[in-house]
């Protein structure tokens, strides 16, 4: 992670913070950056392809063992602790959407693999912004593993590991299914053209590219994820739909051709829905192949045009951009304004979608401008221009 003058102040004050909250010094500190998705909008749930990339948006944490059979965390400018007792490993419905919960199933998941889990105190410090889609909750899960990776394990479980025991923490203790994408793009840093195909050991490809003269946007716009889970849910099971009828578990098993040539068939079973949201997959998949060569190739130009194909693809064909009772529609307006305001570059709908965030890659002579047009329309608080391909979850040296 690079040290910045921003990132010096916020470890100092790290340290302050965990004296107050546990009368003593940290010894050890560590870094946990969010992500946001490149390309491959809601592929990874049917075993598909993606393109991520971590940002210099990241989690903090000071930490020291303290010789106990207990795990205390204090957050941010809270002095007060949460507690888990190493040996009570199960999940509890009490603790859903909490962060104790993802704790506990880090201790779990470690101790299940085998793993040894000894007690520590830490202080988390977040700049990610909650709500933004760029997975402030992997990099909390991944920043617990990582903790236990180097005090307790001598740094010795792989970044895979770390990701899978994280995913099964936020689905099994958390409460909310999640596929592997944000948690393999937070572990293994940088920029990682992802094949979920076989998902137990999905093939990950490492890149060292640049987007030449464009920044990266993020705008967080109006609008909540709470309740819209079963939007969410919708779009794996309508993918899931098209491929049970075909004689498979997940889309990815499905041949595209077969696909096609059952169309008459599946319009009457599954609806058009399905279908239009079942062709985003194939398409998107190839997209994110094209997209990934390009930007190897330092094609900037072609990069972009598949990025706007994505971005109409979330449109048109996903249909992730607005739910029914979504009369702010703060999304779609955000995505319309830019496509009017960018002479050049491109921009799509980023993670989830249906409220949330949009992606935007603007030229550096109209960033200024563009900048401050969104702020006054979303408020300057909601708008991040966002730096790529930085260290995934790490100790900081």
């Amino acid at each position: 992670m690079m040290q910045t003058s921003e990132f010096v102040f916020r470890l100092e004050r790290l340290k302050k913070k965990f004296m107050i909250s546990f009368e003593d010094s940290a010894e050890v500190f560590f870094s946990s950056p969010g992500r946001i998705e490149l390309l491959g909008n809601h592929t990874d749930h049917n075993y598909g392809k993606v393109l991520v990339s971590t940002i210099q948006l990241a989690l903090l944490a000071a930490v020291k063992k303290n010789k106990s059979n207990f795990i205390r965390a204090s957050f941010d400018d809270d002095d007060e602790f949460v507690v888990v007792d190493l040996d009570d490993v199960y999940p509890k419905k009490e603790e859903y959407h909490q962060s104790i919960a993802l704790i506990r199933g880090i201790v779990s998941g470690m101790k299940s693999k085998g793993f040894y889990v000894g007690g520590f105190d830490v202080k988390i410090d977040s700049a990610i912004p909650q709500g933004a889609g760029i997975s402030s909750s992997a990099a909390f899960e991944l920043v617990f593993c990582e903790v236990i990776n180097q005090l307790f394990n001598h740094g010795e479980i792989n970044k895979l590991q770390k990701a899978m025991i994280a995913q099964k923490s936020e689905t099994d203790f958390f409460g909310k299914p999640c596929g592997l994408l944000d948690q393999i793009g937070i572990s293994f840093g940088g920029i990682n053209h992802i094949d979920f195909y076989n998902p137990h050991n999905p093939v990950i490809t490492k890149a060292e590219i640049s987007f030449g003269d464009y920044s990266l946007v993020l705008i967080n716009t109006p609008g909540s994820h709470a309740n819209l889970t079963q939007y969410y849910s919708e779009i794996k099971s309508d993918m899931q739909k098209v491929a049970s009828y075909l004689g498979h578990d997940y889309l990815r098993e499905v041949s595209e051709n077969d696909f096609y040539r059952a169309l008459p068939e599946l319009v009457k079973e599954v609806g058009g829905r399905a279908i239009l949201r079942s062709m985003h997959f194939f398409e998107e998949n190839k997209r994110v192949d094209k997209a990934f060569t390009a930007l190897q190739n330092q094609d900037i130009d072609m990069f972009l045009r598949i990025v706007n194909e994505s971005g109409q693809s979330s449109y048109d064909l996903l249909q992730n951009c607005y739910y029914p009772e979504d009369s702010e529609q703060g999304l779609t307006l955000a995505l319309t304004l830019t496509k009017k305001l960018l002479r050049r570059g491109a921009v799509r709908v980023h993670g989830g979608g249906f409220a949330g965030t949009i992606l935007a890659f603007v030229h550096r002579d109209d960033i200024n401008d563009y900048i401050n047009k969104m702020s006054s329309i979303f408020n300057a608080v909601n708008i991040y221009k966002v730096i790529p391909n930085v260290t995934g979850t790490s100790i900081i040296n």
